[in-house]
């Protein structure tokens, strides 16, 4: 009965209010006072009725959890590299990712390790003592000449501190969260030079079509990276966020 009555409530909305939705059960809860109040949204968010993408912003839509998943051969990069450095942060993933949400198929397979700034050369060169095609922070020019035509690479660059990542179970490293690949993406962070403007925004649309994405870890991202506006200009503009909280 609740699910029909909030999706006839909030149908012509993809995301509403903590406010809002206060607003929706005082019309048949007059009495409704903030204790209660929580514990309703505790049992529809425990229910999956609803699902929260942003500090006091919810969706009804029925979307899954993005979760990175690590190629073998990245996985093995990022165990070893966990091994050899036990006290550096550190964050891995594929670039191949991508391809979940874009019609042209990309074959090569960079690995990117993010590293804190400090143990940069370390990691470089650790890597290149058993891997071939090692990079450190290449620039646009040294990706078209070198890397782009590789099947696969390691490109090593710094380590935003502040990053949303998410730490993998039973390991000692971090894969990115789609809220920071999603703006690695837009900024053409490095190795994502290559990808058009419509590339990116066709990724961009078809992970908030699939995914949850919690707008408020992306715009914080975003503001890290000096791109907060442009994002969230953009992110209105192609009807992706309705209600934005800052």
């Amino acid at each position: 009965m609740i699910v029909t009555t909030l999706q006839n409530y909030f149908n012509k909305k993809n995301v509403f209010t903590r406010d809002e939705l206060f607003h929706f059960y005082l019309l048949s809860e007059q009495e409704l006072n903030k204790n209660t109040f929580a514990w309703r949204i505790y049992n529809l968010k425990r229910k999956g009725i609803i699902k929260q993408v942003g500090r006091g912003l919810y969706s009804l839509q029925s979307k899954s959890n993005y979760s990175l998943e690590l190629s073998a051969d990245s996985t093995k990069i990022a165990q070893s590299i966990s091994k050899t450095f036990t006290e550096i942060n550190f964050c891995i993933s594929d670039s191949t990712w991508i391809n979940e949400f874009t019609s042209h198929q990309y074959s090569s397979n960079f690995t990117i390790v993010e590293v804190e700034k400090d143990f940069l050369e370390s990691v470089f060169f650790n890597l290149k003592e058993t891997t071939k095609n090692v990079f450190l922070k290449p620039n646009e020019t040294e990706l078209d000449r070198y890397i782009s035509d590789l099947e696969s690479a390691i490109i090593l660059i710094p380590f935003i501190t502040r990053t949303p990542i998410r730490e993998m179970e039973n390991q000692n490293f971090n894969t990115p969260t789609i809220e920071k690949l999603l703006v690695d993406i837009y900024i053409k962070n490095s190795p994502y030079f290559f990808l058009t403007n419509s590339e990116i925004e066709t990724i961009i649309q078809n992970a908030f079509r699939k995914y949850i994405i919690n707008q408020t870890t992306l715009l914080a991202y975003a503001e890290r990276r000096g791109k907060k506006n442009e994002i969230k200009n953009f992110l209105i503009k192609k009807k992706l966020i309705e209600v934005m909280s800052d």
